[in-house]
């Protein structure tokens, strides 16, 4: 059997939403308590009173999710007590309005469950309800708040409320002074660096104008470093590098003259 679309709990909720405004609900109210014989441990599916001093109101509503459960319903007589209306509450095709008692009225569910129609509206019957609905539901289902209570919580609320205000505002300053100084080391970090490159830089022209006026090529870094090497030499052996390199070609010329000498005087003697 195919499981029904509407449930209790989408009916229950649909009537909560119907008496949201200027009613108490007590859903699953009880008429008394548990512990004692007879009916006190039945429970209405639905019990709702109006809030209201000149015209008060009780209602009990019974859900019924199947027709079997209707049909079979014997206990909502024992609701009757507790409320001024009391209505059968069912999704579409359970229950005629023509089979209902006559103390009863019926909503009937949209396919989905959420909104109600009434299709029997239930006569007002005139009753006091018992004190044990209410005083079931002061012990049981109300908390009830003290007023020297509820301003001294206000009041912890309040002072808690600036105790962190005070708190975040210390911490903000505390963050953004750190910021601050951070941001400032950063940039005296930087200035300083500023300052070495542009003293370096002023260095480095100060070595090409030199080198310039000194008829030093500085073209690329090799052409530099083969000048410099060759100072160098010239500073180490004392004399020009180009007289050098005219000294040793004289001496390999020597060399060669010699050993041709030997060459032509060994021929001859042979």
């Amino acid at each position: 059997m195919d499981k029904p679309i509407v449930t209790a709990h989408t009916l229950l909720s649909a009537l909560l939403q119907k008496h949201k405004e200027k009613w108490v609900c007590v859903p699953e109210c009880k008429l008394g308590s548990s512990w004692t014989s007879g009916r006190g441990g039945m429970a209405m599916d639905l019990w709702c009173m109006a809030k209201s001093w000149t015209k008060p109101k009780a209602i009990c509503y019974e859900i019924k999710i199947s027709r079997a459960d209707f049909l079979r319903d014997e206990k909502y007589r024992e609701y009757l007590d507790f409320c001024n209306e009391f209505y059968f509450v069912a999704p579409p095709g359970i229950i005629d309005p023509g089979e209902l008692p006559s103390e009863s009225g019926l909503l009937v569910s949209s396919k989905n469950g959420t909104r109600l129609y009434t299709k029997k509206k239930a006569p007002y019957r005139v009753i006091t309800v018992p004190d044990s609905v209410y005083r079931y539901i002061l012990m049981w289902r109300t908390t009830i708040e003290r007023e020297h209570e509820r301003k001294r919580d206000t009041s912890e609320y309040w002072k808690k409320w600036l105790e962190k205000k005070r708190e975040d505002r210390h911490l903000g300053r505390a963050v953004s002074r750190k910021l601050r100084q951070q941001y400032q080391a950063d940039v005296d970090d930087v200035r300083q660096q500023q300052d070495k490159l542009e003293a370096e830089i002023e260095k480095l022209k100060y070595v090409k104008e030199f080198l310039k006026l000194k008829g030093i090529p500085i073209g690329t870094k090799y052409s530099l470093e083969r000048y410099l090497n060759t100072m160098l030499d010239e500073e180490r052996t004392g004399m020009p590098n180009g007289l050098k390199n005219q000294i040793n070609q004289a001496f390999r010329i020597l060399e060669s003259a010699k050993e041709s000498i030997a060459a032509h005087e060994k021929k001859t003697s042979t």
